[in-house]
């Protein structure tokens, strides 16, 4: 009697484990299809509010539009084309930046990355940052975080905006947060 319950026993620890690797095969077959960007659109999503267009240049020369984000623009950070593959995946840029920035994280109704160019000329001198000049960067922004205000009794100002987005700068190639900005 014994001797069959162990038999049964290791069937049935056989099916389990057999469905578990099923399983673990399959979800590493859909991660390396998803670093490699494989049923993913051939073309950009158009431009969504707060945004113009404007040209960098692509390998072959002909004119390649990058989306430069107003709130950054005024800031004076400019976005551009990269010339080559990032040593990050999107997948790994955003799982950073939410390991990094884990309050706007939390708090936003979406989140996206985009690998792009960022030219930012440091004007505050107090600053320890570098300028950046064509520096390959994956930036991850944040959506619609909930507008926090003082305590009306205090500060009765009224704001037009409810939510506010959240830019991070992760180096393409360590991951490294090189800065952020509120918008």
């Amino acid at each position: 009697m014994k001797r069959r319950e162990s038999s049964q026993t290791r069937v049935a620890s056989g099916i389990v484990g057999g469905v578990l690797l099923g399983i673990a095969a399959l979800w590493l077959v859909w991660l390396l299809a998803a670093s490699s960007g494989v049923g993913r659109p051939a073309t950009q999503p158009k431009s969504t509010t707060g945004t113009t267009r404007v040209t960098g240049s692509s390998q072959a020369g002909e004119a390649v539009p990058v989306a430069q984000v107003q709130p950054l623009l005024a800031a004076g950070i400019q976005l551009g084309q990269p010339s080559k593959n990032a040593a990050l995946s999107k997948q790994q840029a955003l799982f950073l930046a939410n390991e990094l920035e884990a309050y706007p994280a939390s708090k936003a109704q979406n989140s996206d990355a985009r690998y792009v160019t960022v030219t930012y000329g440091q004007t505050d001198t107090s600053a320890p940052r570098r300028d950046l000049n064509d520096v390959p960067v994956w930036l991850v922004t944040f959506h619609q975080i909930p507008f926090v205000r003082a305590d009306s009794s205090v500060d009765a100002t009224k704001y037009p905006k409810t939510t506010q987005d959240f830019y991070v700068f992760l180096a393409a190639d360590s991951g490294q947060e090189l800065f952020s900005v509120w918008a």
